[in-house]
């Protein structure tokens, strides 16, 4: 992944507090993703998930900040400098999806159904819905990867 891909997925935007984002579903869009019954939410201090999940795979990414993996969960993500989590990826191994049924493996157009109409995905390779929070990657009509972000207004 690209320094600018990254910076795409570290949004701007404040996280979303356990008030403000209860997790019902395994991924909510904007908020975050439930790994085992525990969350994982978007604003969450590195420190706090080491604490719920154990240690993860680190890799520094100089300046950006730092990308976190719990490979066994399926759930990869990164943190800014100041050490909060400002984006998720769920891959393969990820189990469970959104209200709407969007999870790896289901057809690319139940995102459509969900979400709406996708903006140009930033990443070149899905659908992308910033005032929602959650973009999809999609490999041969199927959802191949999630990320999950801070809602971004003004799309």
């Amino acid at each position: 992944m690209t320094p600018r891909a990254i910076l795409l997925l570290l949004p701007l935007a404040a996280a979303c507090g356990d008030d403000a984002c209860p997790l019902v579903e395994d991924v909510v869009p904007g908020c975050g993703v439930l790994v085992g019954g525990e969350p994982m939410r978007i604003g969450d201090a590195l420190a706090n998930l080491e604490e719920r999940f154990g240690e993860p795979a680190l890799q520094e990414l100089s300046s950006l900040g730092t990308r976190f993996d719990y490979a066994p969960s399926g759930v990869t993500g990164f943190c800014g400098p100041d050490g909060l989590v400002g984006s998720l990826m769920l891959g393969p191994r990820f189990r469970g999806g959104t209200a709407g049924g969007v999870m790896v493996g289901a057809g690319e157009e139940v995102a459509g159904y969900e979400f709406g109409e996708a903006v140009p995905d930033p990443l070149g390779a899905g659908l992308w819905y910033p005032e929602e929070g959650i973009g999809v990657e999609v490999e041969e009509t199927v959802v191949a990867r999630i990320h999950v972000f801070a809602p971004e207004e003004g799309w």
